[in-house]
């Protein structure tokens, strides 16, 4: 808490908030149901391949998958989940 300060986490907490809102729109672009809490970091959708799954890390339940938008997780991951995702959604299941 010293080293990174209240101004620091504050910054983390906005920009995982706004990434979080940011999944979350793409996805409800796209069709993907999406459940968000407005003032959350977890983005729940439809479970997806195992492939995906494994490959982000995803915790599954009930063919429901949910992300965890944390400060380690970058735009650009966020940008090479979603082409997965979306690939995978408009594959006929």
């Amino acid at each position: 808490v010293m080293g990174h300060g209240v101004e620091g986490y504050t910054a983390d907490v906005a920009s995982c908030l706004a990434r979080a809102a940011g999944l979350a729109e793409a996805l409800r672009a796209a069709g993907v149901p999406v459940l968000c809490n407005p003032f959350g970091m977890t983005i729940v959708f439809p479970q997806p391949s195992e492939i995906i799954v494994k490959r982000y890390q995803l915790a599954c339940h009930r063919n429901e998958a949910h992300a965890i938008i944390m400060p380690n997780v970058t735009d650009a991951l966020i940008s090479k989940f979603l082409a997965d995702y979306l690939a995978w959604w408009e594959e006929p299941h």
